[in-house]
């Protein structure tokens, strides 16, 4: 790459060669209405450079000369501007001078025929222009002129630079023009072009790249300006530094998002500065406390719930302050990260790993566009930023070697892929399945943070600690497995690849203490591969889904694992913290069995063995609960009989987008299976002496019940049938009125105002009230 020595003005670079923007390039853009803050921003300061006679170094152009013509790719828009400014000052003075209309005529547009006849022609027909009180504005002028074609007005190019135009004359009208004029060689900019010999910068294949972000000025080209008027105006960077970060951000940057363009237009943009908001959202999270600081996290790109703002909400990128405190530490970083050899070492962890565990290091975009003219991008979960942050700072930390290559310094990074494979999964398995807030998701970024000193060995350190101890910090319990299991992969080397293998499942999520736990809870890896081959046997072709053929198959399972527990308190939901064991999903399998030591006995042995031989059952304090106890028959209902089966046909389909939520209760003395969220979806357990007498009620056609009715078989006894209830208490009709058995057994006669204890109570009653016939 070369750089001229000094700062070239757009008349120096004028008088050395013609400048003409390629074919490829996109149009004018600063004179758009939605970009007018930017020209006046830009304008306002050319201004000041002028009046003050002060140096304003602009930003580089990056381009290619071939003879005498300079080609940019970058740098088209300043170019452009600066060229109608200069175009206007000559006219506001009349200084016609042949020379310098001569200059403005070498430079030109190859977009369009019209653009490049229009430069041609304006340097010497806007002498001719005279304001008039009717034509206030000087693009209004130029449309009247006869040489001014009509189908000009079609030309995206050509509009952007009348309307500029229109924007200078605000902006400098009654200026000292000989003053600007004088000074305006004040203006200037570094040039960088190829290195001779390097050919193959020099392809149209360059030239899209440079231009993947379209024809419009994008909010990442905007970024891109301001990161270089804030480091020109650092002590930190000098001018060497600078370039190089110019060459990375436009070359060897955008090659690797070149791979994840747009499949439709030749985009990039939109990704390059999501990832740039990611790395931010990194140190912002990382650093501070967010919670005060919303409306940034949401310019940056995230969302309360997880979820990715598409870019067509966002506001305009108008300034750079939300960066401004890390950008210096953000821009460092990404020259570690973001390497063809990093993303090359990433995409191979990730090989082969299931879809649940894997992540788009670099952003993608959506296959499917929401109704939206601009190209937006795939969502990133929180729980997918906690692993993206990691693997940022696996790079970050490992040891650092530094190799010369053409004038850039490289870091070239001295990884062993097996230990960042590892630093992934741990990772990965960290955050598991989800995180539910921000507050978690901080947590968890800056627990990573801590550990990622030890990233590039993560197993050997871990093995180091002790998971008796208090590890406070995201998921507690999920670091003390990965304690464990790197204790065990030191012991066994081996055994890493059977780890991985379980971690893999989609069901597991990367958590597998199940495996190698006992029915008491205590570590034992004694029957892991038996278990192991057991969980794939059940769960392991499926994805994490419940379709209603998936629930049906796993009702067996929960009956198995209810089967074993002895304990009837644990079957039971709490207040404010409803447990829905009766729902066989995935979470519920997950987080209410699998990884919950008090149901281990369960998951043991269902593992290992199967249904159980018998239903045994204790109380809270420890005693054997009798089979005649309502608690004993609750659990036998839920394991012997298709109750679970007959429920979830019932009500699955009908409530709540076939997501219930069923939980046993215990209301005043009786016992019930609830859905979550209503009154009336209730299966009323211990109420069998009622039951009975409306039974023999129903029996001799005395009465008729209304509430829906669940018959069960016992699969011990196919013979013998049960009968569940749906409702609290009973309708029923008697003689035409209906009448309700309530759950405290009372019949209420709301006619009359007279209660009733007893069904046969109730209905003596009712033949009393009658006249003898």
């Amino acid at each position: 790459m070369n750089t001229s020595e000094n700062p070239i003005s757009l008349l120096e670079l004028l008088e050395e060669s013609k400048v003409i923007i390629p074919i490829l390039q996109r149009d004018y853009a600063q004179g758009r209405e939605e970009k007018e803050y930017i020209l006046k921003q830009f304008l306002n300061a050319i201004k000041t450079a002028l009046q003050e006679d002060e140096i304003l170094e602009l930003d580089f152009i990056y381009g290619n000369k071939e003879g005498e013509t300079f080609y940019p790719f970058d740098g088209q828009q300043r170019i452009t501007t600066l060229w109608l400014l200069y175009l206007y000052l000559l006219w506001q003075n009349k200084d016609k001078d042949e020379e310098k209309i001569d200059i403005l005529k070498k430079f030109s547009y190859q977009t369009r025929i019209s653009a490049e006849e229009f430069c041609r022609v304006i340097p010497e027909k806007i002498f001719s222009l005279k304001i008039d009180e009717t034509l206030p504005k000087v693009s209004d002028l130029i449309k009247k002129q006869k040489w001014f074609f009509s189908e000009w007005q079609e030309d995206p190019t050509i509009k952007a630079m009348l309307r500029a135009l229109d924007t200078i004359q605000s902006e400098f009208k009654g200026s000292d023009t000989d003053l600007f004029l004088g000074n305006f060689g004040n203006i200037k900019f570094l040039k960088l072009e190829p290195e001779k010999d390097d050919k193959s910068s020099l392809s149209d294949d360059l030239y899209i790249k440079m231009n993947a972000r379209g024809k419009p000025l994008t909010n990442f080209e905007n970024f891109k300006a301001d990161i270089f008027k804030f480091l020109e105006s650092s002590k930190d960077y000098d001018i060497d530094e600078i370039i190089e970060l110019a060459s990375l951000i436009d070359n060897k940057w955008t090659d690797i998002f070149w791979k994840n363009k747009h499949k439709n237009e030749a985009f990039i943009d939109e990704i390059y500065l999501e990832f740039f908001n990611r790395c931010a959202i990194n140190e912002f999270l990382s650093d501070g406390n967010p919670a005060q600081s919303e409306e940034v996290l949401k310019k940056l790109g995230y969302k309360s719930n997880g979820e990715f703002v598409p870019y067509e909400d966002f506001v305009p990128y108008e300034d750079f302050k939300i960066y401004e405190n890390y950008i210096e530490d953000i821009l460092e970083n990404i020259k570690k990260i973001l390497t063809q050899a990093n993303i090359g070492r990433i995409n191979k962890i990730l090989e082969n790993k299931p879809d649940w565990r894997k992540i788009n290091f670099i952003p993608i975009y959506k296959e499917k566009q929401e109704n939206s003219s601009r190209p937006q991008v795939e969502s990133i979960t929180q729980a997918k930023r906690v692993i993206f942050y990691a693997l940022c700072l696996y790079f970050i930390n490992i040891e650092q070697k530094e190799i010369k290559e053409d004038f850039i310094n490289i870091k070239q990074e001295e990884i062993k892929e097996d230990k960042l494979e590892d630093w992934f999964y741990f990772a990965s398995n960290m955050v598991g399945s989800g995180i539910e807030n921000l507050d978690a998701m901080i947590s968890a970024i800056k627990r990573i943070k801590e550990l990622s000193a030890h990233c590039n060995d993560i197993i050997a350190y871990l093995s180091t600690l002790d998971d008796k101890g208090s590890h406070v910090g995201f998921n507690e319990a999920q670091l003390k497995e990965e304690i464990q299991k790197a204790k065990k992969i030191k012991e066994i080397p081996d055994i890493k690849e059977k780890i991985r293998d379980a971690e893999n499942l989609e069901f597991s999520s990367g958590t597998i203490r199940f495996l190698y736990k006992n029915e008491k809870g205590n570590i034992d890896w004694t029957n892991f591969d038996n278990k192991l081959k057991k969980l794939k046997e059940l769960f392991g072709d499926e994805k994490v889904t419940d379709n209603d053929e998936l629930i049906k198959g796993r009702i067996e399972i929960l009956k198995i694992l209810l089967s074993y527990c002895e304990n009837f308190e644990n079957l039971q939901s709490f207040p404010n913290k409803e447990k829905y064991l009766f729902e066989p999903k995935y979470n519920v399998f997950k987080r209410y069995f699998f990884i919950n030591d008090v149901m281990s006995k369960s998951v043991h042995n269902l593992l290992m063995k199967g249904v159980a031989e018998e239903i045994k059952l204790k109380g809270d304090n420890g005693e054997d609960i009798p089979p005649d106890d309502p608690r004993y028959k609750i659990l036998y209902w839920l394991v012997k009989t298709d109750l679970l089966s007959k429920i979830a046909e019932k009500w699955r389909l009908k409530s709540y987008g076939g997501d219930p939520n069923v939980y046993l209760k215990k209301y005043y003395d009786y016992y019930a299976l609830y859905v979550k969220r209503t009154r009336t979806n209730v299966i009323e357990f211990a109420h069998e002496e009622r039951d009975k007498e409306l039974e023999e009620a129903v029996n001799n056609k005395i009465i008729e019940i209304k509430n829906d009715v669940i018959e069960c078989t016992d699969q011990d006894d196919p013979k013998h049938k049960y009968k569940f209830y749906n409702g609290w208490g009973r309708t029923f009709e008697f003689e035409g009125i209906l009448y309700t058995y309530t759950w405290n057994n009372k019949i209420y006669d709301t006619w009359n105002n007279e209660e009733y204890d007893t069904l046969n109570d109730f209905i003596d009653a009712k033949k009393d009230e009658k006249p003898a016939s």
